[in-house]
């Protein structure tokens, strides 16, 4: 029996205790010794008791957004610290802070549109300031057809057509740079320069005359101009325009007045363009992308709309998923012609120590889909069936340098066209695999 009241007796503390409603000032005694200690775990879970009993004052959240920011969820600690400088404006404290958690939450844009509420001092201890030249980037790569040999060793055994034409690509090259520009607090401007070289293989045969088999270059330019509008609240508006100028060539087969055959050099050039509207809007987590594009490629209409969505599990960038749908048309109404189709692209990214590795894989077909803001755009006469890829990013020099190492490999293919006699012909499909390697290095200024 005293057994039993001396174990009774030893409980009801505990049970006590456990009734007890935290008291504002116990949380703001408590937090702060967890504050000065460091101990932001117990900091948190403390922070979220009081929560749930309604306990909610300036210093609560404070502590709160330091804890979670020096435990490396950035943008976890967002919305906190930008709710304490709604109490107390221009505390330059919570400036830094929050200045630090946007650039580490891969928010630039966001922390230059902050330096407006920052003293001139701030300004000048953190360099901090809109940037006439933000940062300058450099990148090249080179791509083959992996199968380039049997697809020729195809087209120059065919026996069977009294006629056939065929192109089938070789490699291809490219180099861009860029240049960001702060247009001020809330207004940045980027633009590009991309050259692209693209080897392919022309092979014309005729019964009663010998192949003709040539080598020829399409040579494209590319100009890239976007607008960065922030419109507060973790809402950007971008506009862009992708111009893409260039020549081409191709032989051309016609006969003289013996019925000779002729073979001719055509050299063609081309103007193309594409137009692009995005909105993206940033939460805690996540953020989504809604977009829309309109271009005119090699005579096509496309018309295109995207929905994205970024997920933080971490609240930072340690791991993140990029998920990402399109829906494309492409018209060309001289030829009643008009096809519909969706594209679908998952990223994946994680830090690795130093460095930074992504994965992504996409399916559906790409020809003449837009990218990364309007950036990148696929105007290659050969479908893509599919793509999978890994980038390997190293920043270098606490971020001023940032080196990239990109490979891709993609599911194309073209068509043969061949007649079976003077008034029948048809195309047969071939498939192959494009490699691509590239390297870049991007200079923060």
């Amino acid at each position: 029996m005293r057994r039993t009241i001396l174990i009774i007796l030893l409980l009801v503390p505990l049970f006590t205790r456990a009734q007890e409603k935290l008291t504002p000032v116990e949380v703001d005694k408590e937090t702060y010794a967890y504050y000065l200690n460091g101990e932001w775990k117990k900091l948190i879970q403390l922070s979220k008791e009081a929560r749930k009993e309604g306990i909610d004052f300036f210093y609560l959240n404070t502590r709160t957004a330091i804890a979670y920011y020096n435990l490396g969820h950035y943008r976890r600690s967002i919305p906190l610290f930008e709710n304490a400088l709604q109490e107390i404006k221009g505390d330059t404290i919570l400036l830094e802070y929050l200045y630090y958690a946007y650039l580490f939450s891969g928010r630039n844009q966001d922390a230059v549109f902050l330096t407006r509420e920052f003293p001139e001092s701030l300004k000048k201890r953190l360099d901090a300031k809109p940037k006439a030249v933000r940062n300058f980037s450099i990148e090249s790569g080179v791509s083959s057809n992996t199968d380039y040999n049997s697809i020729s060793t195809m087209s120059r055994n065919r026996n069977s057509s009294v006629y056939d034409d065929n192109y089938y690509p070789k490699n291809q090259y490219y180099v861009t740079t860029g240049l960001v520009h702060d247009l001020g607090s809330g207004l940045r401007y980027t633009q590009a320069y991309t050259y692209i070289q693209i080897n392919e293989e022309q092979h014309i045969r005729e019964m009663g005359n010998q192949p003709n088999e040539s080598t020829h270059t399409t040579a494209q330019n590319q100009y890239y101009g976007a607008l960065d509008f922030n419109l507060g609240d973790g809402f950007h508006l971008i506009p862009s325009l992708n111009m893409l100028w260039g020549k081409y060539s191709y032989i051309a087969l016609s006969y003289d007045s013996n019925d000779a055959a002729i073979y001719s050099l055509v050299d063609e050039n081309f103007n193309d363009y594409s137009l692009y509207l995005g909105l993206f809007k940033n939460f805690t987590y996540f953020s989504t992308e809604l977009s829309g594009s309109f271009a005119n490629l090699l005579g096509i209409d496309c018309s295109q709309f995207n929905g994205q969505l970024a997920i933080y599990p971490l609240a930072n960038l340690n791991f993140y998923l990029v998920s990402t749908i399109s829906l494309k048309q492409q018209k060309l109404t001289s030829a009643n012609y008009s096809d519909n189709n969706m594209v679908f692209n998952q990223k994946i990214g994680f830090k690795a120590g130093p460095f930074w590795l992504e994965g992504y894989y996409t399916d559906g077909s790409m020809q003449f889909l837009s990218e990364a803001n309007n950036y990148v755009i696929w105007n290659t006469p050969y479908p893509i069936d599919s793509r999978w890829g890994a980038n390997l990013i190293l920043p270098i020099h606490q971020n001023r340098l940032q080196l990239v190492f990109r490979y891709y490999s993609m599911k194309q293919k073209g068509y043969m066209l061949y007649y079976e006699d003077t008034d029948t012909y048809q195309y047969e499909e071939y498939n192959f695999t494009n490699q691509n390697f590239s390297g870049g290095l991007t200079w923060n200024f």
